[in-house]
C-alpha cells in the first residue's frame, strides 16, 4: 500500500479558516492459494465419487480400512509419514491447484477537498463545511474455467463521487452543547466481495464467492445530538441523538444454495456471495452516560466511574426487481429475492447496548476496566429467495407442485443471536517508567449462534417440539419441530494478554 496527501490551513480572519488537501492512494493484492487434497493413494486427486469405481475407495484392498475410515479425534496419529506412502498402499496429498485460485487486485484512490471554518461569539458557535471530490478505481483479474479451458475474467469498479458535509456546534454556556452534522460518504466493496473467486471460511463453514457486478454503496448521514457536561465534572457528561441514513445501493451477503442435488451432501457449508438491492434507510436513538460514583459513600467510590451506551436502530431495505433483457430469473445474485420492502437491513442489529465499570488510583498506579457489550439478533445472510411467496406456500393448505416444491428447497436466510461479551483490562504502574498491563477478553466465553429463519419472516422463532398432527401419530408419540433451528453454534474461547511497557 502506498498513500501520499498535502495539507494547507490559511487563517485570513481570526473567526475564519480555510483548508485544502489532496490525497492518494495505490494499494495492489495477489491471492495465489495452493489446494490441496488428502485422498487414497492411486487417484488422481480430481474425483467426486466412487458410484462407478468402488475399488478406488481403497484401491483395490492395497489401502488398510483404518486409514479410509477415522473419527475427528483420530486426525492427531493419522497424520504420519507412515501413512503417506508413494506406493499406493496408504494416503497422498494431491496438489489440485489451478489458475482459478489466484487474483490480482489494484485500487487506487486520488482525491481533493475544499474546507471552511466560521467561529464567531468567542467559538459559541462553530460552523464547518466543506466538500470532497473522490476518483476510485478498483481492478481485478482472475480466471475462470469452462471445459478444462481456463479464460481471464477481469473486473473493473471505477466511480466518481462527490461528497458535501455541514457541521454546525452550538454551545449557549460551558455546560450544554448541541451539535447537527451532514455527510456524504461512501461504502466500497472489498476485493473478496467483488472477485469472481470462491474462498473458504474455516470459521464459519462457509464458501465466500465474490460478485463482479457489485456496486458502491453512498450514504447521506444526518445527525443531532445535544450533551451535557455538568460543572465541576470533567469526567461526566450526559449525551442523546438521533440520526438518520439513507443508502443508495446497500451492500448486502446474500446465501445461495439449495436443499436438493449436489448440495445436499454439503449441508453443512454455507454458499455466500453478495448483492446490492436499491435502497435502505436507517435511524434511530443514541444515549449516552459518564458518572462518577463519588456521590456514594466510601473510599473506593470515589475512584469507580461508569460509562454506559445504548442505541436503538431501526432499519428498512427495498428493491423493484426487473429482470434483464433475456427475461432470465435467478441467474445473478439477489434475482431470487425479487422485489421487496420493509425488510431489516442485513447485518444491522435493532439495539446495540455497551457499558464499562472503571477504577483509577493515580497514587498507586493502579487502573482497572470492566466492558461488557451485547448487539441484538441480526440477518447474518439473506436467502435467495422471495420470502412473501415461500411463506404463501408454507401456509397453503394444497400440496406444493413442481415449481413451488423448487422454491421451498432454497436454504432460508441465516440469523446471527446475541451474544454477550465481558472484557477486563487491568494497569500497574511497577517502577517509574515501567508499566504492566492485563487484558482477558471474552470471559463469558458465549458462542457464537446462527439459526435458519425456517418461517422466513427475517426474526429469531425459538425452536420448540410439537405434537403430531394425526391422532394415531400422536398415540404413537410422534412429534417434529416448529421455529428457527440451530444452524452453527461454537466458542471462540477466552484470550489473556501480558504486556510490559518501558518509556524512556
Amino acid at each position: 500500500m502506498y498513500n501520499a496527501s498535502m495539507d494547507y490551513s490559511w487563517k485570513p480572519l481570526p473567526q475564519v479558516q480555510l483548508k485544502a488537501g489532496t490525497y492518494h492512494l495505490y494499494r495492489t493484492r495477489e491471492v495465489d492459494r495452493r489446494f490441496f487434497k488428502v485422498l487414497p493413494g492411486g487417484l488422481t486427486g480430481n474425483e467426486v465419487s466412487f458410484d462407478f469405481d468402488p475399488g478406488g475407495r481403497d484401491n483395490n484392498g492395497a489401502i488398510s480400512p483404518e486409514l479410509l475410515l477415522f473419527r475427528e479425534q483420530d486426525l492427531d496419529h493419522l497424520w504420519s509419514p507412515r501413512n503417506f506412502k508413494q506406493n499406493g498402499t496408504g494416503l497422498w496429498l494431491y496438489d489440485v491447484s489451478n489458475p482459478t485460485d489466484r487474483y490480482v487486485a489494484t485500487e487506487q484512490n486520488n482525491s481533493g477537498y475544499l474546507q471552511g471554518e466560521y467561529a464567531p461569539w468567542d467559538e459559541r458557535l462553530v460552523l464547518n463545511g466543506g466538500i470532497r471530490f473522490e476518483h476510485n478505481v478498483q481492478r481485478i483479474v482472475t480466471s475462470g474455467e469452462q471445459g478444462g479451458i481456463f479464460y481471464p475474467i477481469p473486473v473493473k469498479l471505477d466511480r466518481n463521487n462527490w461528497l458535501p458535509s455541514v457541521n454546525i456546534n452550538y454551545r449557549p454556556d460551558s455546560v450544554f452543547v448541541i451539535r447537527a452534522s451532514y455527510g456524504r460518504t461512501v461504502n466500497r466493496p472489498e476485493f473478496r466481495e467483488i472477485a469472481p473467486f470462491a474462498d473458504y471460511d474455516f470459521i464459519n463453514n462457509e464458501s465466500l464467492t465474490g460478485n463482479p457486478l457489485l456496486k458502491s454503496a453512498v450514504i447521506d448521514n444526518y445527525d443531532l445530538r445535544m450533551e451535557l457536561y455538568p460543572r465541576r465534572k470533567p469526567n461526566e457528561s450526559i449525551s442523546i441523538g438521533v440520526f438518520y441514513k439513507n443508502l443508495q445501493t446497500p451492500i448486502e451477503r446474500i446465501r445461495r444454495e439449495s436443499s436438493g442435488g449436489y448440495e445436499a451432501d454439503l449441508d453443512f457449508l454455507t454458499s455466500v456471495t453478495f448483492f446490492n438491492p436499491d435502497k435502505a434507510k436507517v435511524y434511530g436513538l443514541e444515549m449516552e452516560l459518564r458518572k462518577s460514583l463519588s456521590f456514594i459513600s466510601g473510599n473506593i467510590f470515589r475512584k469507580l466511574s461508569v460509562v454506559g451506551n445504548v442505541t436503538l436502530v431501526k432499519s428498512e431495505v427495498s428493491r423493484v426487481f426487473v429482470p434483464d433483457s433475456s427475461g432470465s430469473f435467478g441467474s445473478k445474485a439477489g434475482d431470487g429475492v425479487g422485489s421487496f420492502s420493509g425488510r431489516a437491513l442485513q447485518g444491522q442489529a435493532p439495539y446495540v447496548i455497551n457499558g464499562g465499570l472503571f477504577y483509577e488510583n493515580p497514587g498507586w498506579g493502579s487502573k482497572l476496566g470492566l466492558i461488557y457489550n451485547v448487539s441484538g439478533p441480526r440477518i447474518y445472510a439473506i436467502a435467495d429467495g422471495n420470502a412473501e411467496q415461500i411463506r404463501a406456500i408454507q401456509q397453503s393448505d394444497e400440496m406444493p407442485n413442481m415449481e413451488e416444491t423448487g422454491l421451498l428447497n432454497i436454504r432460508p436466510s441465516v440469523l446471527e443471536l446475541p451474544r454477550h461479551l465481558l472484557d477486563f483490562s487491568f494497569t500497574q504502574r511497577l517502577y517509574r517508567s515501567l508499566q504492566m498491563r492485563i487484558n482477558i477478553q471474552n470471559i463469558l466465553d458465549a458462542p457464537y449462534h446462527f439459526v435458519e429463519d425456517q418461517n422466513w419472516n427475517y426474526k429469531y422463532d425459538k425452536e420448540v417440539r410439537m405434537p403430531a398432527h394425526e391422532q394415531v401419530d400422536r398415540d404413537k408419540g410422534y412429534y417434529y419441530y416448529e421455529g428457527d433451528n440451530d444452524y452453527l453454534r461454537y466458542r471462540a474461547g477466552r484470550y489473556y494478554t501480558i504486556t510490559f511497557t518501558y518509556a524512556l
